[in-house]
């Protein structure tokens, strides 16, 4: 079974500052590289939810899809503590949904 696996990344350190889209960019490619493809969309919050104030804090994030015939999860997890490291980030999440094609 194929799986769908996505990873939200935001745009911003924990300080605010922006990724450097260079940064971004060669994750696209090593994605693209390492699974022959890769979507990346805009995820941002929608504008006029009422959230708890303290509980609510304006993040937009890339999320990169990819598609895999085999899920390794050695692979990801490993992927996910490069990530987490290279982009100052306490966790990233990385999920994966199984998928039918139709």
């Amino acid at each position: 079974m194929e799986h769908l696996v996505q990873i939200l990344m935001p745009l911003q350190d924990r300080e605010g500052q922006a990724f450097p889209q260079a940064v971004l960019d060669e994750m696209r490619r090593d994605l693209a590289a390492h699974f022959s493809g890769v979507a990346v969309h805009l995820r941002a919050p929608a504008p006029n939810v009422p959230t708890a104030p303290e509980a609510y804090r304006r993040t937009d994030m890339l999320v990169f899809e990819v598609m895999c015939e085999r899920l390794d999860r050695c692979w990801w997890h490993d992927y996910r503590r490069h990530l987490e490291s290279r982009f100052g980030q306490q966790e990233v999440v990385v999920r994966a949904v199984p998928v039918e094609k139709l």
